[in-house]
C-alpha cells in the first residue's frame, strides 16, 4: 500500500527556502542531486512509513 504525503504549506515553504539557501553555497548539480535525494525518501516512507520515527510535536 503507498501512502499519501502531505506537505504542510509551512513544509513547503522551509524545503523551498532551504533550496534557494543551498542555490547560494552549492553547484546546481549538487542542488539537484540534493532534491532528488529528499524525493527518493519522500517516495520511501509513502512505501514503508515504518522506516521513519515519529517526532513529537513542540508545544
Amino acid at each position: 500500500m503507498v501512502y499519501e504525503i502531505v506537505w504542510t504549506p509551512k513544509a513547503i515553504e522551509s524545503f523551498l527556502e532551504n533550496l534557494k539557501y543551498l542555490q547560494q553555497k552549492w553547484t546546481q548539480r549538487e542542488v539537484n542531486q540534493f532534491a532528488s535525494i529528499v524525493e527518493e525518501k519522500i517516495l520511501l516512507l509513502s512505501t514503508h512509513p515504518e522506516t521513519g520515527s515519529p517526532q513529537k510535536k513542540c508545544s
